[in-house]
């Protein structure tokens, strides 16, 4: 077996180090491994050295019918690899592979030619999924080869869960296994993948925040099986997830995944190709453009979403299914996350959100006791305010709206938010599942400012969930004061840091926490970052926050470089720009490569949404982290003559004459 070091691709010195024209007769080994190749027969000087199998595409063969001569040619590529995605030309081979080429074009999934016929457990969606079969063609040319990569490293052994249920995460293990017959007839490598992510990879590794139906782990596994850019976007996902995981993971599974399904979704939407597949696939791509820091291809791939999305659904009828709210769930996601962070509206408009929450609102009038439903609804609410939020102040920047008029909805908003918290349903906030025993004997860290073991901190059980909620509910609270205050130029409500220590604690219990299902951690990412913003600049919780963003991005969310950037500004420790932790702690060679490389891929923003979500506008765009000043600096309509309305009934009531204490400087 390879060592790690041959499985993790190697990173361009400089232009001249990786230059050259790329062919389509080296062999497969160095295809894979994305290196140049000497094309020498019958073993390039590579694999010898290296001591590779060496695979060469078939030489092209003629044959004749009818009297007359054919060629046809046994491709090792796929016919999407000609396309030079993201204006990336052919001579540059690393550029190439960093920018969704496909790099596994050759390289079937399957045992047979053709997809066999599968059968869906969703009666519901069933006809919708075999549609999918025939949606792009198959990767194996007739006569070719299927080599291996990885210098021929094949999984023998299926994989095997060592994760049993965890509380908000009950799985239907028959269920499970009936869905896991449908991928019996893919390679091993596709086998093992699917299997790890049906076992071991929850919906909160996509964020999500509850899943009922467990749809994650069976009807989307049993979509990506009839449509190969979907499946190969869910084995690259759960490869990237493996990899870090385990020590015997190869790096180079993910990269060939990821860039074969973005090849072949381009090749699928050329071909008019518009249906729920396609929409997955895209989201798939964008959870992973998301973990990787690379949020300017995360809004391209969420417009190519909302397209198609809004070809084939109306805010009424993506209600009508569990696949299509999934859908909705997934993307509006990404939407409010874009927003809130770059300062612009949702592209989706309120009629969407206002939609899912009346469905949520009627079934629950219908099945009272289900929490399951009460749980969807509070989120669907949670997320009108976020996107009645994002559009005042993304109208306000752009002067679209009157200064009294601001003022109203401001103190609206207020009044909502408080009424959100208050108003939740008792199911969602009963006391006995408050988890108040922990396990003593773990080890308890001195240098941990927020206990992880502190009573009555999280929800157990079907409630679980609630967790997830309430962080979400605490960071959306958080962006509105921050943005309040900087728009009213009033001092920083105190209540920030409030938020902030709440919310860290949350996440503190929810990490330490045995019984927490997998990708708990990464779920509570985006509300953990926004809040150690705001917590107090003090070398005990520098050093707490640098210990818990290492450990977000050893599970596999790689925070993006402006953060990196504005907190080693803002805590003046110069190595936090590259690593969280000091000389490299922490940082594994697999962990490096993939930032090396979600460093190099990172996209240019090519217009003002991009730059400003790429920038994390809305949060960085008034920061001043040189003086000691912490008023806003904003000079505008809603100065200081409207400041008395900010601070009247329903508003900013925690607002006093004290400076932030947290010493960011506005």
């Amino acid at each position: 077996m390879e060592s790690l070091d041959d499985s993790v691709p190697a990173l361009p010195q400089s232009p001249e180090a990786v230059k050259h024209r790329r062919t389509r007769s080296g062999c497969f080994t160095c295809r894979a491994r994305r290196v140049k190749c000497d094309e020498t027969q019958p073993t390039c000087e590579r694999c010898r050295k290296g001591n590779r199998e060496c695979k060469y595409p078939d030489p092209p063969r003629v044959k004749t019918s009818k009297g007359r001569r054919r060629k046809q040619i046994n491709s090792p590529t796929s016919p999407l690899e000609q396309v030079s995605p993201g204006g990336v030309g052919e001579e540059n081979e690393y550029q190439d592979s960093t920018q969704n080429s496909s790099i596994l074009g050759n390289i079937s999934p399957y045992r047979n030619e053709k997809f066999p016929p599968q059968t869906l457990s969703e009666g519901s969606i069933q006809g919708e999924f075999k549609r999918q079969q025939s949606d792009t063609p198959s990767l194996m040319q007739s006569e070719s080869p299927t080599p291996s990569t990885e210098g021929s490293m094949q999984f023998s052994e299926p994989y095997t869960s060592t994760t049993a249920s965890r509380q908000g995460w009950q799985r239907d293990l028959p269920r499970l296994e009936r869905v896991a017959k449908k991928w019996s007839h893919l390679s091993r490598n596709l086998q093992f993948y699917l299997n790890y992510h049906q076992k071991e990879l929850s919906y909160l590794h996509y964020s999500i925040k509850h899943d009922p139906e467990d749809f994650i782990g069976t009807t989307f596994l049993e979509l990506a099986v009839c449509n190969e850019p979907l499946l190969y976007a869910v084995a690259g996902f759960a490869a990237f997830h493996y990899t870090l995981q385990n020590s015997e993971g190869r790096i180079g599974h993910f990269f060939d995944f990821y860039h074969t399904s973005a090849s072949l979704l381009r090749q699928s939407l050329l071909h008019g190709k518009h249906n729920v597949a396609a929409i997955f696939t895209i989201l798939q791509l964008a959870t992973i453009e998301e973990l990787l820091g690379d949020w300017v291809n995360l809004l391209g791939h969420q417009r190519a979403a909302y397209e198609i999305l809004t070809e084939l659904y109306t805010p009424a009828s993506i209600m009508q299914s569990i696949t299509h709210r999934m859908i909705l769930d997934w993307y509006s996601r990404f939407d409010l996350f874009a927003g809130l962070l770059a300062g612009h509206e949702t592209v989706l408009g309120p009629e969407w959100f206002q939609s899912c929450h009346q469905y949520y609102v009627d079934q629950s009038k219908k099945h009272p006791e289900n929490v399951d439903l009460k749980l969807l609804e509070t989120i669907a609410s949670s997320r009108i305010l976020a996107m009645d939020i994002t559009s005042l102040f993304a109208k306000a920047a752009r002067g679209l709206i009157p200064a009294e008029q601001f003022l109203l909805a401001n103190d609206n908003i207020s009044s909502r938010l408080a009424e959100w918290q208050q108003n939740l349903d008792p199911q969602l906030t009963n006391p006995e599942y408050l988890v108040n025993d922990f396990d003593l004997t773990l080890r308890f860290d001195q240098d941990d400012i927020f206990s992880p073991y502190l009573p009555g901190t999280i929800y157990k059980g079907p409630l679980f969930n609630m967790n997830f909620i309430i962080n979400d509910f605490h960071a959306l609270r958080l962006m509105y004061l921050y943005q309040s205050a900087l728009k009213m130029q009033v001092q920083m409500p105190v209540e920030l840091t409030t938020l902030a220590m709440d919310t860290c604690q949350l996440y503190a219990v929810i990490d330490a926490y045995t019984d927490c299902p997998p990708g708990s951690v990464i779920a509570t990412e985006a509300s953990l970052s926004l809040a150690i913003l705001f917590l107090p600049k003090d070398p005990r919780y520098i050093s707490w926050s640098c210990r818990k963003l290492a450990n977000v991005e050893s599970h596999g969310h790689i925070h993006p470089s402006v953060l990196r950037k504005k907190l080693s500004e803002l805590w003046e420790l110069p190595y936090v720009e590259k690593w969280w932790l000091p000389n490299g702690q922490g940082l594994t060679k697999v962990l490096r490569s993939i930032r090396d490389f979600a460093f190099e891929r990172t996209a240019v923003a090519k217009d003002a949404p991009s730059s400003d979500l790429k920038d994390m506008k809305a949060l960085f765009s008034a920061m001043k982290l040189n003086d000691g000043n912490t008023s806003p600096v904003v000079k505008d309509e809603f100065s200081a003559q409207n400041r008395v309305v900010l601070c009247g009934p329903g508003s900013l009531d925690n607002i006093d004459g004290n400076p932030l204490s947290t010493d960011l400087n506005f």
